[in-house]
């Protein structure tokens, strides 16, 4: 492992400051929030607290909404992904259309009425896509699906890696999930540009029960490589990326989400109070090393009160050659506010 000497650049950046759901939704019309959400507003002390608990949990509900979205449009014909297109630009421009008249409602800030409103559409909008790509392709109620081939119909094939990721639902994942880990989140694709659908899973271990609040054991991040013979191998793990269950402060749960893209990954975690930290950490595949190497690392952090804000972002230059296996956080320059 080399890590080469951090050069530290400090610069201001937006973070999107969101506030709980709203209350009173009807169970047919809420989105699905998590558990953690409702339970760190639960415990929130002021409105900053809730803001911090909201913040996290759009993070994890924008990266649901694009991952979604994303391998949606990689099983559309054509036509189809055009459609979607064009109807995902139109649910943002109602979106944002819509929840700017909500900054006129009821007796809370302006700010905080906008943000509540976009965090439970966007929720929403990823229980649509992910209701979207859990249809079959006959299903008569997916208008994206897409419609089985005539028989004997030529010029229908599906990409290797569309057939492999379709086949890697049938893999039993909880079988890297031993000592009674749960799998908290897993992602599939193609990782390596070999063609095959690799994937990438986050454990959550189990606790003796008597963890205090910022301790427990952290997540184990797993990297699963198919091989020739089309069944996932272990290639590397690391458990120090995804802090534990209670180590994002009042903000509750700090996992954010997992993003797979060809040939690379980014974990994203969150959490903390009135200060707002949020941190994302990209690999991408090296064919040289053939490994996978740290490639870009992005921390931030935010007052929520002062609206105060910074970022660092390290790319492999300054980061130097660090494997997947070997990254260690602790390592890394802390953001601090002044």
């Amino acid at each position: 492992m080399k890590y080469s000497p951090y050069i530290i650049a400090l610069s201001l950046c937006s973070m999107a400051s969101i506030v709980p759901a709203i209350a009173g939704t009807t169970s047919a019309q809420a989105p699905h929030l998590r558990d953690s959400y409702l339970q760190c507003t639960a415990a929130a002390h002021s409105s900053a607290d809730t803001q911090a608990c909201a913040s996290t949990e759009f993070t994890y509900q924008d990266g649901r909404l694009n991952a979604a979205y994303r391998k949606l449009q990689s099983q559309l014909a054509p036509a189809k992904r055009t459609a979607l297109r064009d109807e995902e630009r139109a649910w943002v421009v109602a979106k944002e259309k819509a929840c700017g008249a909500q900054a006129a409602v009821g007796s809370t800030p302006q700010n905080a009425n906008t943000n509540v409103c976009t965090l439970t559409k966007t929720a929403a909008r990823a229980d649509e896509l992910e209701a979207m790509l859990s249809g079959s392709a006959s299903a008569s109620n997916n208008p994206y699906a897409r419609q089985p081939a005539a028989a004997g119909a030529t010029g229908a094939a599906v990409s290797p890696v569309a057939a492999q990721e379709k086949g890697s639902k049938m893999d039993d994942l909880k079988a890297f999930a031993t000592g009674g880990a749960k799998i908290l989140d897993s992602q599939t694709g193609d990782l390596n540009g070999d063609g095959r659908a690799d994937a990438v899973l986050v454990l959550d271990p189990p606790d003796n029960g008597n963890e205090k609040l910022g301790e427990g054991p952290a997540r184990d991040v797993v990297l699963l490589v198919r091989d020739a013979s089309g069944q996932l191998q272990k290639f590397a793990h690391n458990n120090r990326i995804v802090p534990c269950a209670s180590c994002g402060g009042v903000a509750g749960d700090p996992f954010g989400y997992t993003r797979l893209e060809p040939g690379q990954f980014t974990v994203v975690n969150g959490g903390g109070g009135r200060e707002h930290w949020a941190d994302e950490y990209t690999f991408k595949y090296s064919a040289e090393k053939k490994d996978w190497l740290v490639a870009k690392v992005v921390r931030r952090v935010e007052d929520r009160e002062t609206g105060k804000k910074k970022q660092l972002e390290l790319t492999a230059k300054e980061l130097g050659t660090v494997t997947f296996k070997d990254f260690d956080p602790s390592h890394l320059p802390e953001v601090e506010l002044p």
